[in-house]
């Protein structure tokens, strides 16, 4: 009888170590959360014009590579995908190339935040428009989707007057039936 006493005692004090460390480090994790939330929304204009590394050094198909594996190594739990071929990315100017950088990192910032999604991709493809061609991206996912069409905040205001001062259109696609993706949709004038 006294060696149950004793356990119980052991585990009951036990279980409320563990519920004090994770009351402890849901606080510091969002403490962080905080943190870095300021420290991006007050440097975001400045780091939006900075061009990735491996944009500049081997282009834009291999950035979005680099960009699709490092969303799918921080998020193993969301399938992620890129469909493009390179060829379809000749002739862009480097400020279309980052805006279109640009475009994609802030649709898989979304997915990730906001979907609940199982599977991601991104979609690059050209397509014949009137006399020429336009490259057309799309970002898409199969979580929860919008309820009305996404108010245009920080990131996705700035996406859109980017691809507009490109010449670029683009729309956020609304969900609306169960089976729907969350979808962006640009398409850019390719020369």
């Amino acid at each position: 009888m006294p060696v149950r006493d004793k356990s119980g005692s052991r585990l009951h004090i036990a279980e409320l170590a563990a519920i004090r460390g994770r009351r402890l480090i849901a606080g510091r994790a969002k403490a962080i959360e905080a943190l870095t939330g300021t420290f991006s929304r007050s440097t975001g204009a400045f780091w939006h014009t900075l061009q990735p590394a491996a944009l500049s050094e081997r282009g834009l198909a291999a950035a979005l590579r680099d960009l699709a594996d490092g969303w799918q190594e921080a998020y193993p739990a969301i399938a992620w995908s890129l469909d493009i071929q390179e060829s379809n990315l000749g002739h862009l100017s480097d400020e279309a190339a980052l805006a279109i950088y640009r475009m994609v990192q802030e649709g898989l910032t979304n997915i990730a935040r906001h979907s609940g999604c199982s599977e991601a991709g991104i979609v690059i493809s050209k397509r014949k428009a009137g006399t020429g061609e336009k490259l057309d991206i799309l970002v898409k996912d199969d979580g929860r989707g919008f309820d009305a069409p996404p108010a245009l905040g920080g990131g996705l205001q700035g996406m859109e007057e980017r691809i507009r001062k490109l010449g670029g259109e683009s729309a956020f696609g609304e969900r609306t039936a169960r089976a729907s993706p969350s979808v962006l949709h640009t398409a850019f004038p390719r020369a």
